[in-house]
């Protein structure tokens, strides 16, 4: 049980990261400049990262690839008995 609830935290981490990058990237940056004049500091951070999409595509590459690793490499351990069975 205890793999499973970390598993799928690890998939909810990746998720969230992916959300995030869609999120950000795919804003107009009309809309989020207009809410950062209002005084939203949200937007005000969306908008400087996607102006400098180099370092927030490579830290968000950097964390889902090495999210994914780890799921690999804990799911397999933690699984791979149970699909064996499974698979005779």
């Amino acid at each position: 049980m205890v793999t499973l609830i970390i598993l799928g935290a690890l998939i909810a981490l990746h998720a969230f990261v992916a959300a995030c990058e869609l999120a950000v990237m795919t804003a107009r940056p009309s809309r989020l400049q207009a809410m950062a004049d209002r005084g939203n500091n949200g937007a005000r951070r969306a908008l400087a990262l996607s102006r400098d999409s180099s370092r927030l595509l490579s830290t968000v590459h950097l964390i889902m690839t090495m999210t994914a690793i780890v799921e690999g490499a804990y799911g397999e351990r933690e699984l791979s008995h149970y699909l064996e069975i499974w698979l005779r």
